[in-house]
């Protein structure tokens, strides 16, 4: 269809042009600070580890000869490095900016139906999937180096089969509701967290119009369970790995959540971290000129 063709072609073009000044450069990347690096190293040990039959969850690579446990530190969250691994077949190191293109595209594009699914417009489907491709999240995770927090190409689908499952039953749309659960759990652990959240309000609205309330908690439960069974050889290990104070910045002992970052053992500081801070340290996101065009269309 000719519409699409052409929405797609504009997703496109705004990803190209927001990732071109790396493509400009030699083997520059998109994104700056020490999870960049850590996050491109990784990516290439899934390269190396497709390649050569090893072990993701361990490497001798670091702290030679003792290694380093990869699982306690990552949960194994490697979905997008193995998607990335054709494409660092294709193009070798060059690879990074046209990752983050297609990861910024592939947005947009598993957005779309959720966006039709709720506004019933294409017009504004478009729109709305043209700002979740550029929204502050997205843009601040790819801008501080972390573009596994950035990869969401199965998030809308979670909301998305939720509702149809309220709106029109069916077994088929609950199991893919646990599927896309599980994905969304083993890309990122902590992505898992931000969609239950998300998740009980729109359950809830669901749930006042549901034509069979007690089909919909059955199915919805029936979804859980299958994510939980998808996650368990991950989640139940790394679970013991937390409670015994094996994984890195974790701790067993109980912390308020109202405590200052610093106090939680981890590598954030305590102070204020965010768009602000970025734009201020030279790390542009709304005052590079590309990211204001699709703000505009949508005007």
């Amino acid at each position: 269809m000719l519409r699409n063709r052409l929405e797609l072609l504009l997703f496109v073009v705004i990803a190209f042009v927001g990732v071109l000044p790396a493509l400009l450069q030699p083997l520059a990347m998109v994104g700056d600070g020490v999870d960049a690096y850590g996050t491109w190293w990784f990516f290439d040990w899934i390269k190396t580890c497709i390649e050569h039959g090893g072990d993701p969850s361990f490497t001798r690579w670091f702290f030679w000869p003792f290694g380093k446990d990869n699982f306690a530190h990552t949960g194994n969250n490697f979905v997008d490095a193995v998607l990335s691994v054709p494409l660092q077949w294709l193009l070798g190191a060059r690879y990074q900016p046209v990752w983050i293109m297609l990861v910024l595209v592939g947005n947009a594009l598993s957005f779309r139906p959720l966006a039709l699914l709720l506004l019933g417009d294409e017009d504004r489907s478009f729109v709305a999937s043209l700002l979740w491709m550029v929204n502050p999240y997205t843009l601040f995770e790819i801008t501080a180096g972390r573009p596994t927090q950035a990869f969401l190409w199965y998030v809308p689908a979670v909301p998305y089969f939720l509702i149809r499952v309220a709106r029109e039953g069916g077994w088929k749309h609950a199991a893919w509701l646990g599927v896309a659960c599980a994905v969304v759990a083993w890309s990122y652990w902590y992505q898992a967290i931000f969609v239950a959240l998300l998740l009980i309000p729109v359950a809830l609205s669901e749930l006042r119009s549901a034509g069979s309330r007690r089909g919909t908690i059955l199915r919805w439960g029936a979804a859980l369970g299958l994510a939980l069974g998808l996650v368990a050889p991950a989640a139940i290990p790394m679970a013991r790995l937390w409670s015994s104070g094996g994984t890195p910045g974790g701790t067993p002992e109980k912390q308020s959540i109202f405590a200052l970052p610093g106090a939680l053992g981890n590598s954030v500081g305590a102070e204020f971290q965010g768009l602000a801070l970025m734009e201020q340290y030279g790390a542009r996101v709304f005052s590079n000129f590309m990211w204001g065009v699709p703000l505009i269309l949508a005007l």
